[in-house]
């Protein structure tokens, strides 16, 4: 039987939400939110790669310094 692969998980964060700006990195109980939705999908050993689309170099910046092993993405 043949084994699948893993699939890649693409989480894609944009800086200026309509609703609440730069509501990705707002700290919750100490984290930036997005913190939250990344730890998951790394723990869940589910994927090959988790990787963060983002449109802002402060969202790298943030992710990084909470996350490490992390693959991002800058996209404009």
């Amino acid at each position: 039987m043949k084994q699948l692969k893993k699939p890649i998980c693409i989480i894609p964060l944009r800086k200026n939400s309509e609703s609440i700006k730069n509501k990705n990195i707002i700290n919750f109980n100490k984290k930036p939110l997005a913190f939250y939705v990344i730890d998951q999908a790394i723990n869940t050993k589910l994927f090959a790669k988790v990787i963060v689309a983002t449109d802002s170099d402060e969202y790298i910046k943030k992710i990084k310094k909470n996350i490490k092993n992390i693959k991002t993405l800058l996209f404009f």
